[in-house]
């Protein structure tokens, strides 16, 4: 059983459904092997997602993962936005500041990584996507900066 304290830092994920999440079980296996003082627990959040971010900064939460059906309504509830998460419209991970929470997509950096882990280079490809929420918006990001030579893009990505 996990030692709660009142120093113990909370995050979590919000989305519906998410009660089949694995990431709380995820993070909070991560957080006993580093010895992080932190519990991750989900949050189902329906419909009112500005209601539930701002409750979740008025309790100190330290940090959100975000998931189906918020990733893109999620940004008018934020205080700053990483550019890349901007340009993608979509939003996957909140992390708290002074003012309110910034917003990133990390579902961009995961594909870049296993594209270069399999050796796969997009370049003069062409590519389906299966889907249309969030990840498949940050996917379609970064397959159009890498198949179309008239976009220039960062090499962070």
């Amino acid at each position: 059983m996990k030692d709660v304290k009142g120093t113990t830092r909370v995050c979590g994920i919000i989305g519906n459904p998410v009660g089949h999440s694995v990431s709380p079980v995820l993070q909070n296996t991560l957080a006993d092997i580093t010895g992080t003082e932190l519990v991750y627990v989900p949050f189902k959040v329906e419909d009112n997602i500005k209601a539930a971010i701002e409750g979740a900064y008025a309790l100190n939460v330290f940090g959100l993962n975000v998931t189906v059906p918020h990733k893109s309504a999620v940004i008018e509830c934020l205080a700053d936005i990483d550019p890349i998460a901007a340009s993608i419209g979509a939003v996957n991970t909140l992390v708290r500041t002074d003012r309110g929470y910034k917003g990133y997509n990390t579902d961009i950096l995961g594909l870049k990584r296993e594209l270069e882990e399999a050796g796969i280079a997009l370049g003069g490809r062409r590519v389906i996507i299966l889907g249309a929420g969030g990840a498949a918006r940050a996917i379609a990001f970064y397959v159009q900066r890498r198949t179309l030579p008239q976009y220039t893009y960062s090499t962070a990505l």
